[in-house]
C-alpha cells in the first residue's frame, strides 16, 4: 500500500487575521507537500438553492501520521490540494495505530 503514493498533494490551511479597525483578512498556508495515493470512492448528488450540486468522496493515503517539518497533525480545518482540485478534510484515521501512515477522508463540491 505504501507503495502506491504516487500522487503530490499538498496540505493546506486558512488563518484568518483581524488586523485594527475589525479588518479581517484570511490567508491560505501551505503546510506541507506529500506523497499520497488518492482513491475516487463515491459520488452523491443533490439538488439545493435551485441548483445541482455534485459531491465527490475521496480516500487518500499518506506516509506518517503527522506532515510537515513542524510535524503538525492533519484535522478538519485543514484541506488538500490534488491537482487543482480543493479536497476539504472530513476525517483521518490511523489504521494500524503505529504512524506509518494515514487514511484521509476527504470530499470535493462541485456545481
Amino acid at each position: 500500500m505504501l507503495t502506491n503514493l504516487r500522487n503530490r498533494v499538498t496540505f493546506m490551511k486558512s488563518s484568518a487575521t483581524i488586523w485594527t479597525g475589525g479588518v479581517s483578512s484570511a490567508t491560505v498556508l501551505t503546510v506541507s507537500e506529500e506523497w499520497a495515493n488518492v482513491q475516487r470512492v463515491s459520488m452523491s448528488k443533490t439538488y439545493a438553492n435551485l441548483k445541482d450540486q455534485q459531491t465527490i468522496f475521496y480516500n487518500v493515503t499518506v506516509r506518517n501520521a503527522k506532515i510537515g517539518t513542524a510535524k503538525e497533525t492533519i484535522d478538519n480545518k485543514m484541506f488538500i490540494n490534488y491537482n487543482g482540485r480543493i479536497l476539504k478534510i472530513n476525517c483521518a484515521s490511523d489504521p494500524d495505530e503505529h504512524g506509518r501512515y494515514l487514511k484521509i477522508n476527504c470530499e470535493e463540491e462541485t456545481i
